[in-house]
């Protein structure tokens, strides 16, 4: 394989498929992942959403899964927003399970719509799990490549409740040895992004803070890590408005 796959994404080590959260995933697309993780179904499972929906952790999940079932050379997961990739590696990605993130990263570009195409018809019995921020037809201009997209099973998700989230956040710090009040996860719910990488981003920088510190979880501890994070993000968008072509 080049050199470029080198530039696999690390899975979070707090995923898999039973941290899911949202009954409508647990009791529609958890099964159908499962599924496509056995081969079995849909070729082809498109899932798309505006950001912050839970799009990635879905797909970190499901390669969580596929890393403790099969030998690391069967699957692939690529983040195609990540800078340095070219459509042409996708001429190696022969195993059997394929997981593609921020489709949409790369629609509009002829290079890669047309690999893209290339790779799922090169081998019919490779699966695919991909995310988008959109359906096919809103941004891809390829068609043959658009009805292969839409060829398996299609899923819209949502924004999650902040319910959803609450529990979420419990679980994710109950993994790691920690006990978050409800008082506690309200007051994260009201400072930062209500995403689940977001929660996950709170309750790892809680477990080093804490660690740290040799000390419990406290409110000094949780306002110290939300205002870093705060910070961090303030910093991003700057750079982001400061250098608006490198988005």
């Amino acid at each position: 394989m080049p050199d470029q796959l080198v530039l696999r994404i690390p899975i979070p080590a707090d995923v898999g498929l039973t941290h899911v959260i949202g009954q409508d995933r647990l009791d529609v697309v958890v099964p159908a992942l499962k599924n496509w993780m056995m081969h079995q179904g849909a070729r082809i499972i498109y899932i798309y959403g505006a950001a912050g929906s839970g799009k990635t952790f879905l797909l970190h999940s499901v390669a969580a899964e596929l890393m403790s079932m099969v030998a690391q050379d069967q699957w692939m997961f690529l983040a195609l927003g990540q800078p340095g990739l070219a459509p042409d590696l996708l001429d190696n990605l022969e195993m059997p399970w394929l997981i593609l993130d921020d489709l949409h990263k790369v629609f509009g570009s002829r290079h890669w719509e047309e690999q893209l195409f290339h790779r799922f018809q090169a081998n019919t019995g490779q699966f695919w799990l991909v995310s988008a921020s959109e359906l096919p037809h809103a941004l891809c201009s390829l068609p043959d490549l658009r009805s292969r997209l839409m060829s398996g099973l299609v899923f819209a998700v949502d924004h999650l409740s902040d319910a959803d989230l609450s529990d979420f956040l419990g679980k994710m710090a109950q993994a790691r040895g920690m006990t978050l009040e409800s008082a506690h996860k309200d007051y994260i719910l009201q400072r930062v992004a209500r995403t689940p990488q977001m929660m996950m981003q709170v309750v790892e920088a809680l477990d080093e803070e804490t660690l740290r510190r040799q000390v419990l979880l406290n409110w000094s501890a949780l306002r110290q890590v939300l205002e870093r994070i705060k910070n961090e993000e303030d910093s991003s968008i700057n750079k982001i408005q400061q250098n608006p072509d490198q988005q």
